[in-house]
């Protein structure tokens, strides 16, 4: 139910307590007016006509008070947040990438945000900023999707794969200032000289992307999203999940491996900053991913074959009032 629905909406910490133990009730206001609270024991909570009927017994003598009022919102949709990514060098090459199999496809979605740098799928396929493949997914496939830059050369590289043997569809974009300097207006690239040695970047998001208010939340799994240290083209197999591929060829500057920790909400990071995450508002874990093999159906005994996240935009844990 959204939040707009009523002018005064709540809800009780728990729905029982034991004698002596204290209530908890977090209200928000649409108004901002204030509200008033009193006791009422429901003697008889009977709609039916041929029933008791609605029986109720006022104890505003034991509780009766008024709070000032003030809006809450209800921010639906589920999601990971890293608060601390890795650190990089300014002028290191970089890949972002997720295995994704999308439960709608016709509104833009983001995968996989670091700051302005957002990996998502729209109604064109796999997009960036500006960018997009051209290529609409098909809803309940799994693909492999990318989004690789080069601050040196100025060059960004978004693809799609379906990892039942489809073609790569990939699309580039260059800036025309000097590289490393000038802006790209589909990507990241930051204006003004670069900064020299090692810096750390702040919150990643999977599923969604803008920390301070999450938006464009994804519907659908993902599994195995990561952060390479490499300008990838293409892949040497398009179906292999990050954590199965050569640290030589696949440089990691993170994964998150979604079959560790299945019955948590901790996303643990198997690279080598251990950038391990949390889930907000829920997600379904003990999804099958992108290699389930059909022969177990029980995610405790083969966890690898449940690697995936199933994301909701419309997911709601807790208002968090």
């Amino acid at each position: 139910m959204s939040d707009n629905e009523l002018p005064l909406t709540g809800y009780l910490d728990r729905f029982a307590h034991r004698p002596g133990e204290t209530f908890s009730c977090a209200v928000s206001s649409m108004y901002w007016a204030p509200f008033r609270a009193r006791l009422i024991r429901v003697i008889s909570g009977d709609p039916n006509p041929a029933g008791p009927g609605l029986r109720f017994a006022d104890l505003a003598d034991r509780f009766d008070q008024t709070f000032p009022g003030r809006h809450q919102p209800i921010r639906l949709g589920s999601y990971a947040i890293v608060d601390h990514g890795p650190p990089i060098d300014p002028l290191m090459a970089r890949t972002w990438s997720a295995l994704v199999c999308p439960g709608i496809t016709h509104v833009t979605q983001a995968v996989l945000a670091e700051g302005n740098v957002v990996l998502g799928i729209g109604p064109e396929g796999v997009c960036h900023g500006g960018l997009a493949a051209g290529a609409p997914m098909r809803k309940g496939a799994w693909y492999r999707i990318w989004l690789s830059q080069s601050p040196e050369s100025g060059e960004v590289l978004i693809g799609q794969q379906r990892l039942d043997g489809g073609k790569p569809v990939i699309v580039r974009a260059t800036s025309a200032a000097r590289p490393g300097t000038g802006p790209i207006p589909t990507g990241p690239i930051p204006t003004g000289p670069i900064p020299t040695g090692p810096i750390l970047i702040g919150p990643i998001l999977i599923g969604a992307e803008n920390a301070a208010a999450p938006s464009n939340h994804f519907t659908g799994k993902i599994e195995a999203p990561a952060i390479l240290a490499a300008f990838v083209e293409s892949w040497p197999c398009v179906d292999m999940p990050v954590r199965d591929m050569p640290v030589r060829d696949m440089p990691v500057l993170a994964a998150w491996d979604f079959s560790i920790g299945i019955d948590t909400q901790v996303i643990s990071d198997t690279g080598p900053h251990a950038c391990h995450g949390r889930l907000i508002n829920l997600p379904t874990r003990a999804v099958v991913g992108a290699n389930w093999t059909g022969e177990e159906h029980c995610w405790r005994h083969a966890p690898a074959e449940y690697g995936a996240v199933h994301f909701h935009a419309d997911d709601l844990g807790d208002c968090g009032w």
